[in-house]
């Protein structure tokens, strides 16, 4: 339920409450406020989306940012079923994580390496001295960013599923978690639908 979230958009100069700036910052999630904001002036700039899909994932990914912290905060007092579903993606972010290490330990230091180990510091190891704000950071670009969802779609699990694949999954279920009442059978129109959605990042790049 996002009925409590208001929406900011602001410019790069914009001071957070943590005396940072907005500068180079898409979005922005303060639970403590409310509060989702959006950089403006980064929506003005070719980052190969227009300006309306730009603004379209970056309030995606602050939306899944904020329904994430409040469940995995609240782990304790979640059900049995939410509470499989947390489960679910810790084990796959722990999985990838192990995985993406392991390709670039092995890869020559080039261009491609370097890009690799960006997208593994942004999502798998956002915050290497907090386990529970890399996971949180880790779902929420699953659902948005395009070069972690490549990344994830080419390595293969033990059942030869991509790990891409099984986090779609389980990402449908997560949708449940907004609202209780909202239960997607598997192979219904609905859950295509959804797993559409999901994959709104990858799509929408040219």
């Amino acid at each position: 339920d996002f009925s409590g979230y208001k929406t900011m958009v602001v410019d790069s100069s914009y001071v957070l409450p943590s005396n940072r700036t907005m500068k180079g910052k898409a979005g922005v999630h303060l639970p403590q406020k409310g509060l989702i904001m959006l950089n403006a002036d980064l929506m003005a700039e070719n980052l190969g989306l227009s300006s309306e899909n730009f603004f379209a994932m970056s309030l995606m990914h602050e939306l899944v940012h904020a329904m994430t912290v409040k469940k995995i905060n609240e782990y304790s007092s979640l059900s049995e079923e939410e509470k499989r579903i947390i489960d679910g993606l810790t084990a796959l972010w722990k999985e990838s994580k192990t995985k993406v290490k392991s390709i670039i330990d092995s890869m020559a230091f080039d261009a491609k390496r370097e890009s690799l180990l960006t997208v593994y510091k942004m999502y798998l190891d956002s915050h290497p001295d907090n386990e529970t704000a890399s996971l949180k950071e880790f779902i929420a670009g699953v659902m948005t960013d395009p070069s972690l969802q490549d990344v994830l779609n080419g390595i293969r699990t033990k059942g030869g599923q991509s790990i891409w694949s099984k986090i779609l999954s389980v990402l449908t279920d997560l949708i449940s978690l907004i609202n209780p009442d909202i239960k997607i059978d598997p192979d219904s129109v609905l859950a295509n639908a959804v797993q559409n959605v999901l994959r709104l990042g990858k799509d929408i790049v040219p």
